[in-house]
């Protein structure tokens, strides 16, 4: 395992802070089927610490054109799994896994956590789960999941209308407009 000292970069003071510590700078394989990108790893503090992991595409200029992922990590052992195919970058476009140039991970404070990151075959759902994927129609239902659509069968009600939210939103991306009332 790897031991992570490094410090998250402060927005306020890009001019004197050092760079950030390079992870990984070879591309992952290209993927075939669903996978997973997987930090395992160790936190060795005694609260819970900020992981900052950050992709960089070939075309990676600033924050909106990288993939910036930060989770809370409790003392002890964890393990983080991101579909690949979820992975977004903060400007809204998506990334793809096998075009990353260069991966960083970052700990705040420094050196309080171990990991290593993977590429793994995503998990199968349980047999006796139903996934059903309310996203946009042009993009693929995530792995494991199923399209679910204002024209499914399964949905009734008299007039449905699939609603896309800009945005950050409490509800999904697709809201039956007289099923579901987001605050």
């Amino acid at each position: 395992m790897r031991r992570l000292g490094f410090l998250l970069v402060l927005l306020a003071a890009p001019a004197l802070a050092d760079p950030l510590p390079l992870y990984r700078e070879t591309p992952f394989a290209p993927l075939s089927g669903a996978a997973d990108l997987v930090l395992r790893g160790v936190s060795h503090a005694a609260a819970p610490v900020t992981l900052v992991l950050r992709l960089d595409g070939p075309d990676s200029v600033n924050y909106r054109t990288r993939v910036n992922e930060e989770r809370l990590i409790p003392p002890g052992p964890f393990v983080i799994r991101l579909p690949a195919q979820g992975l977004t970058r903060s400007g809204g476009a998506p990334h793809d896994l096998a075009t990353t140039r260069r991966l960083y991970l970052f700990s705040d404070p420094p050196a309080a956590i171990e990991a290593e990151v993977a590429v793994e075959p995503a998990p199968p759902p349980p047999p006796d789960v139903i996934a059903l994927d309310a996203g946009p129609v042009a993009l693929p239902p995530a792995p494991g999941f199923a399209r679910l659509g204002p024209d499914d069968s399964r949905l009734g009600g008299v007039r449905k209308v699939a609603v896309r939210r800009s945005g950050a939103s409490a509800c999904s991306p697709m809201v039956l407009a007289e099923s579901i009332k987001c605050a």
